[in-house]
């Protein structure tokens, strides 16, 4: 039976928890996570499958997709019984069977081309296209921002790699180069407009 002192001390153990994860990891957990999922015991396999096929692997690099599945775990510690280990192995079989199903629905032209890519190519591919439909499905346009850093950042790459591979692909056009930060001028980052065929699959996150 729940007492009003326990809540509290597992409130006070959530809290502690998310003031230890890395600062980027704890602002895409509030973002894509802690405001979509209350963690359920008994729905926890299919909650991660969720925010992960969903969410995760359309938004970041498997890096930190696992990272955020086990944050998931940690902060909710006081929930699930589940060995961290068991948890973090299930989301790794869950992030191979969502991709391979995700690939299963791409256009041929657009599922060739990614099984060519090196890992964090792949990563990149499905951030800008995720990000692409949104706006595709948003306004008709597949235009999309994506600075390099932000992409280094989740595909865990320093900014001059992300920059290539961003630049690297055949698919994206650049529309307006992007502006750091300067006194009065508030930073901008670079747009890009997605020019492969690009199909109506929903994406959220």
């Amino acid at each position: 039976m729940y007492t009003w002192e326990a809540l509290a001390s597992a409130e006070r153990a959530k809290q502690d928890a998310k003031s230890k994860l890395p600062i980027k990891i704890r602002k895409w957990y509030d973002d894509w996570i802690e405001s979509i999922y209350q963690a359920d015991i008994d729905q926890w396999q299919k909650q991660i499958t969720d925010m992960i096929g969903k969410h995760l692997i359309h938004a970041t690099g498997k890096q930190n997709t696992l990272a955020l599945v086990a944050a998931f775990r940690d902060v909710n510690e006081s929930i699930f019984s589940i060995p961290r280990d068991e948890f973090i192995n299930t989301a790794e079989k869950i992030v191979s069977r969502e991709i391979a199903s995700w690939i299963e629905d791409l256009p041929h032209e657009e599922a060739g081309y990614y099984k060519q890519l090196p890992t964090p190519q792949q990563e990149a591919f499905r951030i800008c296209r995720a990000l692409a439909l949104r706006q595709l499905m948003k306004s008709g346009n597949s235009t999309f921002f994506l600075g390099a850093n932000e992409l280094g950042t989740r595909i865990s790459v320093d900014d001059r790699r992300a920059a290539n591979i961003l630049k690297g692909f055949p698919f994206l056009k650049m529309i307006e180069k992007g502006k750091p930060w300067q006194s009065g001028q508030r930073a901008k980052a670079t747009s890009w407009q997605w020019i492969y065929p690009l199909g109506h699959d929903p994406v959220d996150g």
